[in-house]
């Protein structure tokens, strides 16, 4: 028995000679008082209704327990799945993600005017082959989270990147009758923040090839594992070559 102070409730029942029986039974609500006191059920009088209420409070604890628990889950639960839409809509437009939650099937869209953005670094090859990957990945960071921010603020939608190559556009997944303009004023602003990202080569500004194109282009998603938003049409490979072979510098 430990030294802690027990407490004691008292009961009187009447006896069939006619006298009056005088019961002390612990004063527990559970059996972690019980074991606090450093008693056991055992220990509780067998006429006593302190046992009752000992295993009614330890019930009572329990669920309490498990209630707390369940809500704690179900927070958890709810950040979780914000946190997943989050990264959907992230990945997708949010009226295609929204259709592909409800396990429905996207149809390709047709969009009669798009201006498409293309970019990417000049000797991008070459700063791969001189650095670590680490630096690498600094330099495209500070590019990136440039072009993100002006994205939002043009009102574009960000098609997706791969290595250094950038797409984005105006006009889609919504209709934009200021499209070409959208994405001219992007492209002007680009040109002139990637002046202040360097090269971990040789310290200097990085150089980027740009090309733009209006026309019209189909939206579809494709693939089940990991569904990818792609754009198709003949405007898509002009913007690319309008990219590839333009000049550093310079919006073609």
């Amino acid at each position: 028995m430990t030294d802690s102070v027990i407490k004691f409730k008292a009961s009187m029942f009447q006896v069939s000679s006619g006298g009056v029986m005088f019961s002390l039974s612990p004063d527990v609500q559970n059996v972690a008082e019980l074991n606090h006191m450093g008693l056991t059920l055992s220990d509780l009088p067998l006429q006593s209704c302190q046992r009752d209420a000992v295993f009614l409070g330890e019930y009572v604890t329990q669920e309490v327990d498990k209630a707390h628990k369940l809500d704690k889950l179900s927070k958890k639960l709810a950040n979780e799945m914000n946190l997943s839409n989050a990264l959907l809509n992230n990945m997708l437009p949010k009226k295609v993600a929204d259709e592909l939650r409800r396990g429905k099937t996207v149809e390709p869209t047709f969009h009669e005017n798009v201006t498409l953005f293309f970019s990417d670094i000049e000797g991008f090859t070459k700063i791969c082959d001189q650095v670590g990957p680490w630096d690498v990945v600094d330099m495209m960071n500070q590019l990136y989270s440039v072009m993100d921010f002006l994205v939002g603020h043009f009102n574009l939608y960000k098609v997706e990147t791969v290595g250094d190559a950038y797409m984005c556009c105006s006009g889609l997944p919504e209709p934009d009758e200021y499209h070409a303009e959208n994405v001219a004023n992007f492209a002007l602003a680009v040109l002139e923040c990637a002046k202040h990202v360097k090269s971990p080569v040789d310290g200097l500004p990085i150089r980027l090839r740009i090309g733009i194109h209006t026309g019209s282009c189909t939206s579809a998603v494709v693939g089940t594992l990991t569904p990818h938003y792609c754009l198709f049409g003949d405007m898509v490979n002009t913007t690319s070559r309008h990219e590839s072979t333009g000049m550093p510098e310079k919006i073609h």
